[in-house]
């Protein structure tokens, strides 16, 4: 939740520092399209007209303003699906604790080198059994990339 904040906070900093710049070049090209001498030209407005274009200049501050939050939650939601992405295809085994060593994520390849079907599943097996079960299997790894086996000579002398 605190990295969701971090990223909208980030994104709210970059829309603000875009929209001076988009401001900025709206106004340049406002002067060499001649409106601002057009606008010195033009007839003073009425109070009440001057009061309906305040308040339509408003609401579309306000649709921009929407717009902009709606873009910066679908960015936010952009990466955060890409990286879940990343994790659940990656072929390396991904596990995220918290520091009471509760699972809080693990992908396919995790669950595959620990042989279980769900999350639910790994933490529901003590880790003592689980690092002894790894253990097992890298044994077992070793053995056979030295062509080590039970009962062989080079290996009972060990």
């Amino acid at each position: 939740m605190f990295a969701k904040k971090r990223n909208v906070m980030k994104w709210k900093q970059y829309s603000s520092a875009y929209a001076a710049e988009l401001r900025r070049r709206a106004t340049e090209q406002q002067g060499k399209r001649g409106r601002a001498t057009a606008e010195k030209d033009a007839a003073p407005l009425s109070a009440d007209e001057t009061q309906r274009l305040l308040h339509k200049r408003e609401i579309h501050h306000i649709e921009l303003a929407i717009q902009n939050e709606e873009l910066a939650a679908t960015q936010v939601r952009l990466i955060e699906d890409n990286f879940r992405r990343f994790l659940d295809e990656s072929p390396l085994g991904v596990r995220i604790v918290t520091s009471t060593g509760e699972t809080l994520y693990a992908n396919r390849a995790i669950l595959d080198i620990y042989g279980y079907d769900s999350v639910a599943e790994l933490n529901a097996t003590p880790v003592k059994k689980r690092l002894a079960s790894v253990a097992m299997l890298l044994i077992f790894t070793l053995q056979m990339i030295s062509g080590c086996r039970s009962g062989h000579p080079r290996c009972s002398s060990g």
